[in-house]
């Protein structure tokens, strides 16, 4: 079933370049599958063969604890939930490494 942004997404995930995420990327992802397959749009066993393959799509997985304090206080400069503000704490904890590099 194509979403919104469906295209954008396989264009990111067969580029070039490093596709970083959060850990928590991989029971978002297992999630959304969940739904799918209880909406009856794809089957669990095709669901389980892609979350099985999941974590090797990703160049990095970042842990969690590390992006937590970054996160909280994302959220509370922005009024947004912290869990979604972690994806925020990594892109901003990779920028500063890089300028530090």
């Amino acid at each position: 079933m194509e979403q919104p942004h469906t295209e954008a997404a396989r264009r990111l995930a067969a580029g070039d370049g490093l596709l970083i995420a959060p850990e928590p990327i991989l029971p978002e992802t297992a999630s959304a599958f969940w739904k799918y397959v209880r909406a009856g749009l794809i089957g669990a066993e095709k669901a389980r063969a892609a979350l099985s393959k999941l974590p090797e799509r990703f160049d990095v997985l970042s842990p969690l604890f590390p992006l937590t304090e970054d996160a909280f206080e994302i959220a509370v400069s922005l009024n947004r939930p912290v869990y979604d503000c972690v994806y925020l704490a990594l892109v901003t904890a990779d920028k500063r490494l890089a300028a530090g590099a």
